[in-house]
């Protein structure tokens, strides 16, 4: 319902704007004045009305405002998402008034000479490099859902950014270094709660006035005005809460990275022990471990898997991390942080409708003291955030699973359990992907798939021509398909009468795969790809074993000192009690989107101390009773003196 409703909303809103009804503040006729912009992703100008441009990229089509101002100069300027002109339709209907959409704001196109504050409307995509023109006196920018395109403005830093919670507008305020306010935070606290709705409620019932920032935060349709409407969607905000554009919230950690100064690298020469463990993961997760979703279609991430169990090594000591880091395929624990800083650099990027992003944490059971040089460490090589939490509160559990979500851009919201008396800590990491074809398929038509078992299934193929290598092996070949940002997605389709399995189970196919060392030839492709939406969850305790990793399950062997130190925590064993992996994988003529979490509990099989040491001892007068079964007192009295000789 609530997406309708948005629909229905910027839709009345565009009608608002497009018949040039009476909005406080806005501008209703912008001059004509032509400035023609100089980007160069705009080529091949088709047609010029006044200040709208109309441009074709490649198959897409793109209408540019290239300059609008206002003579009344408004406190508040309204950018909007139509362009009405006059122009001659046929010899019976001369000056019929059309709209035009603007989904581009061009260059210096929108003159703010007078304006405090600028609201781009709903229907508008993109903004291009310095848009706002004559900004001395600009104080707020608000954007709506649609923009997702945003280049530099070159604003003053003091300038604030307004919009929905997890809008692209707050990803590119918070990476430029501006301030962020979420529209339905009307009292300006940070969140978006039942305060808000008080505050409404009070506004519409004449109890209170909102000063200007609250009105401008309360206006959820962006028209400038306060209204039933924008009650409605700020109580959809609060049933329906939007993700942040960064996923989870760093608040209240013991440690956390600095996620806003990385420096992405595009080469990544570190990768060895990773794709060794890939390649040797790779057939004890899918070929020999059990799908809890069912056996039919395992999906895994190897990357997933493999930071969680990086994070593991830093937690261990001794001979658990010597093995851990052995089954990691490296030398040493310095090279697995070289490797995992590398990967994180690499992998990671993130343009809203793209991106492929990782996230890691620790939740700390708070009954236990760690190490904070541990934590300090895993912040700074693994960009992981620590949380210390009462794992007695029932609401743990739920925040984790929440954390989860928000960081699989809400794919996936397992159910967590926690024992509060014994678990130490959860290592988690997640990995979120989306990504689009670097050239469409030509067409998609139903076909038959044929199974292993010789039954056959009728689903819908992608189908493409294509011109590329394709590399052969003795019992399988291999091609990839582009998606942007450089990533691709590779088929290994094995010869007829060959078992999927068997390629998979060994790791030096695997490897050779990973690595192309195979024989490639340049080819006509007829490319037939089935559409499939995939899911899978694995105990990976088993597969973890036979990569070699053994103490850390033997908790007479295990040794997680470095996190937890047992002599000062009372801790006698612990080992690692869970490995869980969940991921789900959706291909389409769309692109691939795809979202994992790895989850690894590490658990004391010891009783643990109480928390507090107590002295009872009888030494004085006290008060006792007997109790049948059902707790109801038989007896009962005190004793004064213990000696007291009976007759």
């Amino acid at each position: 319902m609530k997406k309708n409703f948005k629909k229905t909303a910027a839709a009345a809103a565009a009608l608002v704007l497009a018949c040039g009804c009476a909005v406080a503040g806005m501008c209703h006729s912008p001059a004509v004045s032509f400035a023609e912009t100089s980007n160069a992703k705009y080529t091949g100008l088709v047609e010029e009305k006044n200040q709208l441009a109309i441009f074709r990229s490649g198959s897409a089509w793109y209408s540019v405002m290239t300059s609008v101002k206002s003579d009344d100069k408004p406190d508040t300027f309204v950018v909007p998402a139509y362009y009405r002109y006059s122009e001659p339709i046929d010899p019976f209907e001369k000056n019929r008034e059309l709209a035009k959409n603007i989904l581009a704001l061009g260059y210096k196109s929108v003159d703010l000479t007078g304006s405090r504050h600028v609201i781009v409307s709903d229907g508008i995509y993109e903004i291009q490099s310095i848009a706002f023109n004559n900004t001395d006196d600009l104080k707020t920018v608000t954007l709506s859902d649609t923009v997702e395109v945003i280049e530099d403005l070159e604003l003053d830093k003091d300038t604030v950014f307004r919009g929905h919670r997890g809008a692209y507008a707050e990803r590119y305020a918070v990476n430029a270094g501006y301030t962020y306010e979420f529209i339905g935070d009307v009292n300006g606290d940070g969140n978006i709660n039942s305060a808000d709705i008080l505050v409404m409620s009070q506004y519409f019932n004449g109890a209170c006035e909102l000063d200007e920032d609250e009105a401008a935060r309360a206006d959820e349709n962006f028209d400038t005005q306060i209204s039933i409407a924008d009650y409605i969607f700020l109580k959809n905000e609060i049933t329906e809460p939007r993700a942040s554009a960064f996923g989870a919230s760093f608040d209240g950690a013991l440690a956390a990275p600095d996620l806003k100064n990385i420096k992405r690298i595009n080469e990544n020469k570190d990768a060895d022990g990773y794709m060794k463990f890939a390649s040797v993961s790779a057939g004890k997760v899918l070929a020999e471990s059990e799908d809890e979703k069912g056996p039919e279609n395992p999906v895994y991430s190897p990357l997933s898997y493999y930071t969680a169990l990086s994070m593991a090594a830093e937690c261990s000591s001794g001979n658990t991390r010597d093995e851990i880091v052995n089954a990691l395929g490296a030398e040493d624990i310095e090279t697995v942080r070289k490797e995992n800083d590398a990967l994180y650099r690499t992998i990671n990027f993130d343009n809203f409708s793209a991106y492929c992003i990782l996230a890691n944490s620790l939740w700390l059971n708070n009954k236990w003291e760690f190490e904070q040089d541990t934590l300090d460490l895993i912040a700074k090589d693994y960009y992981a955030v620590s949380f210390a939490k009462d794992f007695a509160d029932e609401k743990t559990p739920g925040e984790i699973s929440e954390w989860i979500f928000k960081n699989t851009s809400e794919k996936i919201k397992p159910e967590i359990k926690v024992k509060p008396d014994s678990e130490i800590l959860k290592i988690l990491n997640t990995v979120t992907f989306k990504e689009t074809w670097e050239d469409s398929f030509n067409n998609t038509e139903d076909d038959v798939f044929h199974k292993a078992d010789g039954s056959d299934e009728t689903c819908k193929f992608m189908n493409d021509m294509d011109t590329g290598d394709v590399g052969f092996a003795d019992k399988f070949m291999v091609y990839a398909k582009d998606l942007n940002e450089g990533y691709k997605m590779y088929f290994v389709l094995p010869d007829e009468g060959v078992e999927v399995k068997d390629i998979v189970s060994d790791s030096t196919i695997i490897a050779d795969i990973y690595a192309h060392k195979l024989d490639y030839k340049d080819c006509n492709i007829q490319l037939s790809v089935p559409e499939f939406e995939i899911a899978s969850k694995f105990d990976l305790i088993e597969a973890t074993k036979q990569m070699g990793v053994k103490d850390a399950f033997e908790d007479t062997k295990a040794d997680f000192n470095a996190v937890v130190d047992y002599n000062k925590n009372g801790i006698k064993k612990a080992a690692i009690t869970a490995i869980d992996q969940e991921t789900k994988l959706k291909v389409d003529e769309k692109g691939c989107e795809g979202a994992a979490y790895t989850l690894i509990t590490i658990e004391t099989t010891a009783p643990a101390p109480p928390d507090r040491h107590v002295n009872f001892k009888l030494d004085r007068p006290f008060f006792y009773y007997i109790a049948d079964k059902n707790e109801i007192p038989v007896f009962a009295g005190i004793i004064d003196n213990p000696n007291e000789e009976q007759e």
